[in-house]
């Protein structure tokens, strides 16, 4: 079974799902699990890739904190 996660919209995702940033940037798609430190934490790809900035690392916890389901208007 994929991982669930609850963005701050209260919605649910999974790996594969798209998420935006609060400030109206992304979509972002949650692409899976990297090492960092002592734990694992999600990558986030942007859509389309681009230049620096393309990739995000994050705990799972900060999906709730930081990232929507529905883009924002």
């Amino acid at each position: 079974m994929r991982p669930k996660f609850r963005t701050k919209d209260n919605r649910t995702v999974r790996f594969g799902d798209h998420v935006w940033a609060q400030n109206g940037e992304g979509p972002f798609v949650i692409t899976g699990w990297l090492p960092y430190g002592d734990r694992s934490h999600l990558q986030l790809d942007l859509v389309g890739g681009g230049p620096s900035g393309s990739m995000r690392v994050h705990a799972p916890e900060d999906i709730t904190l930081y990232y929507l389901a529905v883009r924002p208007r």
